[in-house]
């Protein structure tokens, strides 16, 4: 936070400071893990591909992308977290706009009933961009299974409230009961 006043004082265009301390916070946790998810590359591949004759841009395009994009499909994932909690951060301090200020304005004149809906809301948009990411996975990576076993579950459990209400209100307007 401290890192980010400074940001709003050199900068102090109005969406600036937030990119930048949203890019510092982000871009050297990607260089990580970009490299571990790398380094994961079974060099057995690397090996039987230069031995069949590849150059180095062939190994690059025909062996380096296709063996690491689903994991680091999966880290870009996590890292889209880093980058909410980032963007929180960023607009929590020098910035009056958005839904940051209005929860500070609100939560100044102690008006809770407004903050915790725009927390929640927050936290919902965090998470169904986390499970579209996740279904997408299994268009682009067929082969890696479809979503995963976590996010099935979690999509269930959380989506299990809509669905009751659902089935209630079909339940209350069918035509039977209405005669």
């Amino acid at each position: 936070p401290t890192f980010s006043t400074l940001l709003v004082a050199v900068l102090s265009a109005h969406d600036a400071p937030k990119v930048a301390l949203v890019f510092i916070g982000t871009v050297f946790q990607m260089v990580l893990v970009v490299s571990k998810t790398t380094r994961l590359l079974d060099p057995a591949l690397l090996e039987a591909a230069q031995t069949l004759g590849a150059k180095p841009r062939q190994l690059i395009t025909n062996v380096v992308l296709p063996g690491i994009l689903p994991n680091l499909y999966n880290d870009l994932r996590i890292l889209l977290g880093w980058a909410w909690t980032w963007l929180v951060i960023a607009e929590l301090v020098g910035v009056k706009s958005g839904l940051t200020g209005f929860l500070d304005t609100q939560g100044t004149f102690r008006n809770f009933d407004r903050v915790f809906p725009i927390i929640i809301l927050i936290g919902i948009t965090g998470f169904v961009t986390d499970q579209i990411l996740a279904w997408f996975h299994g268009v682009f990576f067929p082969w890696e299974g479809k979503n995963g076993p976590v996010s099935r579950a979690v999509a269930s459990a959380v989506t299990w409230p809509v669905r009751t209400i659902i089935a209630g209100a079909r339940r209350i307007t069918a035509p039977s009961d209405l005669t």
